[in-house]
């Protein structure tokens, strides 16, 4: 008898980047949805639609979220097969891997009929994640965001990461500006030399909950990193309360997104415009 369910995560954008802080990590919910839904048994198959283009899910991501559930439930997977919709553009720093595997590990759990707390949900993406090698750190923040609204603020060590605080916040708007993709396996920590002070600062900023000061500086740091500084120093200069480039990159982010439109587009960027999932607060 066949089983079938559906499940969703969301992008995020970067508020710390737990490489460069030695494992503190922070990010932000946004509205860009992905939706999966598995049919089993089946064969390990994917459709992935990311943006109206065929986006290719390797085999050992979808035998990881099987090999996580059942570790979680004892339940037998012997495979599924899944089709994925997706508005978060791959490889590009707005958490699209952890919206994936939330989003499959949400869609194999309902077909189970297994029910998971949303912390037990991001620890369980994370884990397939980990065991996919699509995270350097386990990325706990982006798969809390994935699945959580509001800001999220983590310790990332792998299997024994955890939240240290949530922090809501109104759903700002957000502009998002996507050329091209990374390989995560390009960017290693040695990137980061040199910043490390400047980076704790973010840190602290985070922890006593002033998140927006922590991801400008997180942002302008990581732009000037990857070279992108001299898009985000527009950026502020026509009036952006945030900016800069979102995890490790390519993608550049402004809040409000009336600053990025005209560039990104000048530049021959995709623009993207959305929200934060704040939670309903009023911090920001």
């Amino acid at each position: 008898m066949s089983k079938r369910g559906c499940g969703e995560g969301f992008g995020g954008l970067s508020v710390l980047n737990a490489i460069a802080t030695g494992g503190v990590g922070g990010a932000v919910s946004i509205d860009l949805k992905t939706k999966a839904c598995v049919t089993l048994p089946g064969s390990f198959r994917a459709v992935s639609i990311v943006r109206g283009s065929e986006v290719r899910v390797e085999r050992r991501v979808l035998e990881a979220v099987a090999s996580v559930v059942e570790d979680y439930d004892g339940s037998r997977v012997t495979g599924f097969d899944a089709y994925i919709e997706s508005d978060v553009p791959p490889a590009s720093g707005l958490k699209s891997s952890s919206a994936l595997t939330a989003a499959l590990v949400s869609a194999l759990t309902s077909a189970l009929s297994i029910n998971l707390e949303p912390l037990e949900l991001a620890m369980l993406a994370t884990r397939v994640s980990i065991n996919a090698g699509l995270t350097v750190t386990g990325a706990f923040d982006d798969h809390v965001a994935a699945v959580i609204p509001g800001v999220h603020i983590t310790v990332n060590r792998g299997v024994n990461s955890f939240l240290i605080k949530t922090i809501e916040t109104r759903d700002l708007e957000v502009g998002v500006a996507v050329k091209g993709s990374i390989d995560i396996r390009s960017v290693t920590s040695e990137a980061y030399m040199g910043f490390e002070k400047l980076y704790s600062t973010a840190s602290s900023l985070a922890i006593e909950g002033r998140w927006l000061e922590a991801m400008r500086l997180n942002g302008l740091l990581t732009s000037i990193i990857l070279g992108a500084e001299d898009i985000v120093a527009k950026l502020y200069r026509s009036g952006a309360i945030s900016a800069g480039v979102s995890g490790k990159g390519p993608a550049i982010y402004s809040i409000p997104p009336g600053p990025l439109e005209p560039l990104a587009k000048s530049e021959g960027y995709i623009f993207i415009r959305t929200r934060l999932r704040g939670g309903g607060g009023v911090e920001c």
